[in-house]
């Protein structure tokens, strides 16, 4: 196996896009397919459920999701055991109810593992605010593990192998779960139907708010407390730390405080010139470079060890600190001049 075929964690390189993907593997071509279409070029496989026995030959009230053989894997795998009730849609399943909801051309599709998942993904309609192109995805991720939902998501992320899998589920809009349970198919087929309508109808709001946002100019005194409200300073407890284990083991507190500090001081270095894309227009000075500066540095800040264990108690997802400056910003625009 190739460091790409390990990094991707794709299922024998069953992967279809309309462009290449980081790993360049699997099948890339530009002509249109159905979601029924790219499955069969990727490798088709099927998944059901089976009954599961003891040695002694008795049944017992479960069963196994199993993954059937394939001409490059010829055998039976287990993905999960579940409890009587639980209803699996098979990868073919999924690909027709997303051609009978969806209707749309597939951007991209993956299976993972061992076909533990599968994800289909298509553009939504893109916008350009003064050279800078907004694009989302919608995302179906179907899970075979037997504990997880099927999932239909709006993303800025493309979803082209694990990893990208796991950044789009951080940095989703819209998460929308049905569980494998009663009418899977005609709920999971509704939700899809009823995002993508959606989202459709909302790109042209999105764009008349982003293009207020760019012609928005701020203020020091703006900028600075939007930002003490996206990052609020945590004063420190009542309780007495001595400096020697304040150094050998940070309170929460204090992770947090300095977190909140180097988070303003780097959005605004980012927001000053030092962000990607400072130099389109619309950028310098407005809330649309400030919004952009925010969301460059949630994506790609380092973390260590001590602020991973605090933002997974005190933060969350780092998605909420962007929610947090698209509120505060469009706040401040529906706001009328004194």
């Amino acid at each position: 196996m190739t460091s790409a075929e390990e990094g991707a964690g794709l299922f024998n390189a069953r992967f279809y896009g309309r462009k290449p993907a980081w790993h360049l593997l699997g099948l890339v071509s530009d002509r249109p397919m159905s979601a029924q279409d790219a499955f069969t070029a990727i490798g088709p496989y099927d998944v059901s459920l089976e009954p599961l026995f003891l040695k002694s030959g008795a049944g017992i009230p479960l069963a196994s999701i199993v993954r059937h053989p394939t001409p490059d894997d010829p055998q039976y795998h287990s993905l999960g055991v579940v409890k009587p009730g639980y209803v699996v849609l098979s990868p073919q399943d999924i690909c027709e109810i997303w051609d009978d909801f969806v209707t749309q051309p597939v951007e991209a599709m993956g299976s993972l593992g061992k076909g533990e998942y599968l994800f289909i993904t298509t553009p939504l309609p893109t916008f350009d605010l003064q050279g800078d192109e907004i694009q989302n995805y919608l995302l179906m991720i179907s899970p075979y593990s037997g504990w997880e939902a099927l999932e239909v998501r709006v993303t800025s992320v493309r979803t082209v192998c694990v990893n990208t899998m796991r950044l789009a589920r951080r940095h989703s809009s819209e998460v929308y779960r049905v569980i494998h349970r009663g009418n899977v198919r005609e709920n999971l087929g509704m939700w899809l139907e009823d995002v993508w309508g959606r989202s459709t109808q909302r790109v042209q709001t999105l764009k008349e708010i982003y293009q207020t946002f760019q012609k928005r100019l701020l203020s020091r005194v703006e900028i600075d407390r939007i930002l003490d409200h996206v990052y609020p300073d945590t004063p420190p407890p009542n309780d007495v730390y001595r400096p020697t284990e304040l150094m050998e083991n940070p309170p929460t507190w204090k992770v947090e405080q300095n977190l909140a500090k180097r988070s303003k001081e780097a959005v605004r270095r980012l927001f000053e010139g030092e962000g990607m894309g400072s130099d389109l227009p619309g950028y310098q000075g407005t809330a649309w470079g400030l919004l952009q500066a925010d969301v460059e540095w949630e994506d790609y800040r380092p973390t260590s060890k001590y602020e991973g264990a605090a933002r997974a108690i005190l933060f969350g997802d780092r998605g909420l600190n962007q929610s947090r400056m698209f509120d505060s910003l469009y706040s401040l625009i529906q706001r009328k001049p004194k």
